[in-house]
């Protein structure tokens, strides 16, 4: 047998030849190569790829860089005004004036207040007026305007100064303009008037510019300014300037303005005040409270002034036959050199008097002056809160109380009218400030000196109107006790006082006040959960202190001699007013430099405190 392929005829099957084996091996190596080649051109194409992103990235950013380049200068080109793509403001739109109502600026504030045309005549509302000079007086009784300077009082009536919308009372816009002496210059489109209560400085446009909105280059323009067109300056700032022109209120920038006509801005100083459209008023910081604030004379009244140091005491008479004792409380007060006897009081319209001229003529032969106290209280017949509220309220009652008080002085020769109006109701303080206004008046045609008495100022007591008193009155009293009258204090410690002069100081001349001291005392008696207070002259209320087993000690903090004891059950606090606690007082008005002093009242104090009262007298 020749072998297994051979017996089966498969030799010729199996072997292959030469040339297959090596053809093989070269498509083998080629399709290596050609893979390899492959692979090449695939890592060139990737490469390729490669270089080609990371030049579009270099491009992204380059135009990135570019456009953040070109926003910025273009940025910088609208807030520096380079260009200048605000829109023109619509002025009507802004201001939202009806048909029917005027704007108002003051002094270059957009005012939320409105004025009305009423009957063909600009109106504005009372209150509105009232707020720039509260001299305005609205009489709603008798349908009344009233307004009193130094010299003479204008009245106005319906139809003719007064006009009303509803309930609303307005007065013609030109009344209030008269009586500020402002400048008023009136506009259209939209309808408005400007009001300048001081001539703002007129300058003239030195480059063409807009006229802005706002301080700021992309802000609304108003309109378009050109070289040498008028305007008024509101206020200067470093970069812009507020100024009015043709009737409205924005911003020019400074190089538009000479700088040397505007006046040098401090240094980083910005315009004043924020004019807010939206809320219709120009919004600025309150000013600082004002310090030791004192009241000046500005000298365009005639106020009667005395030389010398004032000593009033006040003179308790109750009937016409007390009048006859004036021989003796002179003699026994001998440093006053003004008495006032309380004569008169209201009884409506009028006053109720037991004045007695040979009163007067005696109190003058002692070289003393007589000031007659006009009350509210002393007529058990006369309701004190409404019916003085209904006699200053109308004019033409409070006119006749006004007369009637004059009246009464001249017939009798006085020197001077003392006014103590007390519990005056908080209405009331219109009128009673028109009151004093219209009596002052009178009183200086006839050489009266008008003084008025007051409580030490307090919040109940703000609408006694102690700054019109120290414009009209020659003279405001402070009557610088009754600090406790229904629990237990006392009844004028010396911060009580001292506090009084300093608060009064603030709306009247310290050369026209005088402080009220007392010559009584106040003490308490505490018994069975209850405290009751009565009140005695010095040398009773001494007494009492002593008889009950009290002992007195002085107190710096209240600036008085002070007890506090038990007798027969009760408890009592004695805050004693004795020549100490007067001298105390008197040095107090004295370093204050006032006019001088009042005594509540004549017959409480002792002899020795006269003594006191001259070394006050002959050292001031």
């Amino acid at each position: 047998m020749k072998g297994f392929g051979g017996d089966f005829g498969f030799d010729d099957e199996f072997d292959e030849p030469e040339s297959d084996i090596s053809e093989l091996k070269r498509r083998r190596s080629g399709n290596k190569r050609r893979s390899e080649r492959n692979d090449s051109e695939e890592r060139q194409k990737r490469k390729k790829r490669r270089g080609e992103g990371r030049k579009a990235f270099l491009l992204f950013l380059v135009i990135l860089f570019v456009l953040l380049l070109l926003f910025a200068l273009g940025f910088y080109a609208v807030r520096s005004g380079v260009f200048d793509f605000s829109s023109e403001a619509d002025m009507t739109e802004k201001f939202d004036i009806s048909e029917d109502e005027v704007g108002l600026f003051v002094d270059g504030e957009f005012l939320e207040t409105r004025a009305k045309k009423i009957e063909g005549e600009v109106c504005i509302p009372l209150e509105f007026a009232r707020e720039y000079d509260d001299t305005f007086y609205y009489d709603s009784n008798e349908q009344l305007l009233l307004y009193t300077d130094h010299e003479k009082t204008t009245e106005w009536t319906p139809g003719d100064g007064i006009e009303y919308d509803g309930e609303e009372v307005y007065i013609r816009l030109d009344i209030l303009t008269g009586v500020i002496s402002a400048t008023m210059n009136s506009y259209d489109s939209p309808d408005r008037i400007w009001i300048y209560t001081s001539e703002p400085k007129e300058l003239e446009i030195i480059k063409k510019t807009k006229f802005k909105l706002e301080a700021e280059n992309n802000a609304d323009v108003i309109s378009n300014l050109e070289e040498g067109d008028k305007v008024r300056l509101l206020s200067a700032g470093k970069d812009w300037h507020k100024v009015e022109s043709e009737g409205f209120a924005g911003y020019v920038k400074a190089e538009a303005l000479d700088e040397k006509a505007v006046g040098k801005a401090d240094e980083g100083e910005e315009v004043s005040g924020n004019f807010d459209i939206a809320a219709g008023v120009e919004t600025a910081e309150a000013p600082e409270a004002i310090e030791n604030k004192k009241a000046e004379d500005t000298g365009d009244f005639p106020y009667i002034h005395y030389d010398g140091t004032i000593s009033l005491g006040f003179h308790q008479v109750m009937s016409t036959q007390a009048n006859s004792s004036i021989s003796g409380v002179l003699a026994a007060s001998p440093g006053i050199n003004i008495i006032a006897p309380t004569w008169y009081s209201l009884n409506g319209t009028g006053i109720n008097s037991i004045a007695s001229a040979e009163y007067v003529n005696e109190a003058h032969a002692a070289g003393v002056r007589v000031w007659g106290v006009v009350d509210n209280f002393n007529n058990p017949d006369f309701s004190i809160v409404e019916g003085t509220d209904n006699v200053l309220s109308h004019t033409s009652f409070r006119k006749s109380l006004e007369n009637d008080i004059v009246l009464a002085a001249k017939e009798v020769g006085l020197d001077g009218i003392n006014i103590d109006f007390e519990q005056l109701s908080g209405e009331t303080g219109d009128d009673f400030a028109q009151f004093i206004r219209e009596l002052s008046l009178l009183t200086h045609r006839e050489n009266l000196a008008l003084s008025v008495d007051n409580y030490v100022p307090q919040a109940y007591s703000e609408h006694y109107r102690r700054d019109v008193q120290g414009e009209f009155a020659d003279y405001v009293l402070i009557m610088g006790y009754d600090e406790y009258t229904s629990e237990v204090g006392p009844n004028a410690s010396i911060e009580f006082v001292t506090n009084g002069i300093n608060k009064t100081l603030e709306d009247v001349p310290a050369s026209r006040v005088i402080n009220g001291i007392p010559f009584y005392s106040r003490i308490w008696e505490e018994k069975g959960g209850n405290v009751t207070g009565f009140t005695e002259g010095m040398n009773e209320a001494r007494s009492f202190i002593t008889s009950h087993g009290g002992t007195l000690a002085w107190n710096d903090g209240y600036g008085c001699n002070y007890a506090e004891f038990e007798s027969g059950g009760s408890k009592y606090y004695a805050w004693l007013e004795d020549d100490s606690s007067v001298e105390l007082k008197l040095n107090v008005s004295a370093g204050s430099g006032l006019a001088g002093v009042g005594f509540w009242k004549l017959g409480l104090e002792t002899s020795s405190t006269w003594d006191v009262v001259g070394r006050y007298l002959a050292g001031s």
